[in-house]
């Protein structure tokens, strides 16, 4: 003991201590609960990070007041007719009016995740460690996280992966079919293409 301190002085200081030390025990079991049960969003990319020391890339939370559109980039990419290349189709996808684009692609093995670019954003998952001391984060993965986070009322997802779609579906977020989107959805987002399909047709009373 110090000189000048007393055991009744220590008193306090000892039970912070302990009150401390039983709110942190207490609450380790709680936690860890949390985020092993969330695999695929902000929980299980938490446990990821920690298993392998790699920081997770976390976009914006998006509110019932944004507007987004998470495209899969290398599904939409394998669509026929769709234009190839990440570069190519970023560039293909700007102009959109009224939301914000987002189009994730796959990182390729070595790959560091990263986010560029504001029309659209280009977000590149964590292609994993080629040593295999890391995992890889795909796209499927990143978009499903990002759902979780965000509003559930904001988002519609371009995909045709059917375990996404049922992500998307759980969050009640809109999904669209790529070759759908590539046709005629994002020609009218980007004010080039108008949709007549309300309109009585001609010869009808409105």
């Amino acid at each position: 003991m110090k000189p000048g301190l007393s055991s009744r002085s220590l008193q306090p200081t000892r039970r912070a201590g302990l009150t401390h030390l039983l709110r942190t025990e207490m609450m380790k079991p709680v936690v860890w609960l949390w985020l092993l049960c969330a695999p695929t969003g902000a929980g299980g990319a938490l446990v990821g990070a920690m298993r392998t020391g790699v920081p997770v890339m976390l976009g914006r939370v998006y509110t019932a007041n944004d507007r987004v559109t998470f495209i899969d980039g290398n599904n939409l990419m394998a669509t026929r007719k769709v234009t190839k290349g990440r570069d190519a189709l970023a560039a293909q996808l700007s102009g959109c009016r009224g939301r914000e684009v987002v189009v994730v692609f796959d990182g390729k093995v070595g790959e560091q995740a990263s986010t560029s670019g504001t029309d659209p954003v280009v977000v590149v998952t964590r292609g994993g460690a080629e040593d295999g001391s890391y995992e890889r984060e795909t796209a499927d993965q990143w978009i499903s996280r990002e759902l979780e986070r965000s509003s559930k009322s904001c988002a519609e997802v371009v995909t045709g992966d059917r375990v996404l779609r049922r992500v998307a579906h759980a969050c009640k977020a809109k999904c669209i079919n790529p070759a759908k989107f590539w046709r005629r959805y994002l020609p009218r987002l980007k004010g080039l293409k108008n949709d007549y399909a309300n309109e009585p047709k001609k010869g009808t009373d409105a």
